[in-house]
């Protein structure tokens, strides 16, 4: 195997354990915060969901 070809193959498992533990840390952020929240008031709820979309308007124009 050449020098090249090793590198990329190294190069292709990097991204996909990023992409992996990308996945896993957010799923269970995900989880943890579904079960906390599911015990908060529906207006908790709902003010934490425009929050959230306004931040995620404001990462978008950055």
């Amino acid at each position: 195997m050449s020098a090249k070809n090793r590198r990329n193959w190294n190069i292709f498992w990097s991204s996909v354990f990023f992409v992996l533990g990308f996945s896993v840390v957010f799923s269970l952020v995900g989880i943890l915060l579904q079960t906390v929240l599911s015990q908060a008031s529906y207006t908790v709820q709902e003010w934490l969901g425009r929050i959230g979309g306004v931040i995620i308007i404001f990462s978008g124009f950055s």
